[in-house]
């Protein structure tokens, strides 16, 4: 059976996930956005990476493939094939998760992976959530762990040179802070609105600070963060590093990381690094916050001095979570 993984549009944040898992499978990734397959040509350097024009696309599909692995769930992969029915009947759809977070557990947002042929999940944490909501039914299941984390340490010189050279700018050595939030979705679980220009403003001049915008938040048209990165992009410890979707080759070569929401959190867990994390007191109970230091009252001040002490790190707890939530089966590649 012939198996393709797809990015529709301009969906940036998927190429992470796909990437790394098509070059283990050694699938060819399918695009449809110029900007994406010039990323995953120049990033990703054993992947098979097709350009097929929009138009052109589910055509595409139906000649060249019988199942589909995509981060789309199948309710919006059937709107592709709507001029298709009887093809789209045939085709096998296996859904790849883009992230571990804590974020939509009160949502109805898994309740259309009912309806996959097959799930590809981190480990027990991702499983266990599923069966609470009754959403475990006929589909196949795969537990594939860290499978980015087992790519990236394939080609780490490669990514020791690439990141080496997208971080040239902090050119002493002056630990490194990475400040990842998650978009602001209809949970409001991002710090960004709140702390962006205090961060920037207060940061101390003895650490670097790198910027990673979550790509919803960066396709959103907000002049205040516009100007604000306008405003702080030529100062010598601060970057804002777009453009570049691979994660663990950034969080391997900082030293220390910022966040909420996001599911790069999770992804940090595999480093013993000190971890502090933005959010109200009404959302301090996520599991991953027991790994580090959570910060409610969020003034310049704060953010000036929440680095100059490191948070004391339980590896148990640490390494009890990450086996939670990675972990991988048996010849996972052949099951997929």
């Amino acid at each position: 059976m012939t198996t393709v993984s797809i990015i529709t549009n301009k969906d940036f944040h998927y190429l992470d996930h796909l990437a790394p898992l098509s070059a283990l499978l050694k699938i060819p990734l399918i695009v449809t956005d110029e900007d994406i397959f010039h990323q995953a040509k120049t990033y990703y350097p054993d992947l098979e990476t097709i350009y097929v024009e929009s138009h052109l696309f589910v055509q595409y599909l139906i000649k060249h493939a019988e199942k589909i692995i995509s981060c789309l769930t199948r309710p919006y992969l059937e709107l592709l094939f709507i001029l298709f029915p009887l093809e789209y009947q045939k085709m096998e759809f296996v859904w790849c998760p883009h992230g571990l977070s804590d974020k939509g557990r009160n949502s109805s947002f898994f309740e259309p992976l009912l309806q996959e042929n097959a799930l590809l999940l981190y480990g027990p944490k991702m499983k266990e959530l599923l069966k609470e909501k009754n959403l475990l039914k006929k589909q196949k299941v795969v537990e594939v762990g860290n499978y980015r984390f087992e790519y990236f340490n394939k080609h780490k010189s490669f990514y020791k040179k690439v990141i080496e050279e997208k971080l040239q700018k902090f050119s002493d050595q002056n630990p490194i802070v990475l400040y990842a939030p998650t978009w602001e979705d209809y949970e409001a679980n991002s710090s960004l609105h709140i702390v962006f220009e205090k961060l920037l403003k207060s940061f101390p001049p003895n650490f670097n600070l790198v910027v990673k915008l979550h790509p919803n938040t960066l396709r959103k048209q907000d002049y205040r963060k516009e100007m604000l990165m306008l405003q702080f992009e030529d100062k010598p410890n601060i970057m804002f590093l777009h453009d570049f979707p691979c994660i663990y080759p950034l969080i391997d070569y900082v030293d220390r990381y910022l966040g909420d929401f996001s599911s790069i959190g999770y992804d940090f867990l595999t480093y013993q690094k000190p971890m502090y994390f933005l959010t109200d007191k009404t959302k301090s109970d996520a599991p991953l916050f027991s790994c580090g230091e959570i910060f409610h009252d969020i003034n310049s001040e704060a953010l000036k001095n929440i680095f100059h002490s490191d948070p004391k790190i339980d590896t148990t707890i640490r390494k009890d979570l990450y086996s939670n939530c990675f972990n991988q089966e048996e010849n996972w590649k052949q099951k997929i």
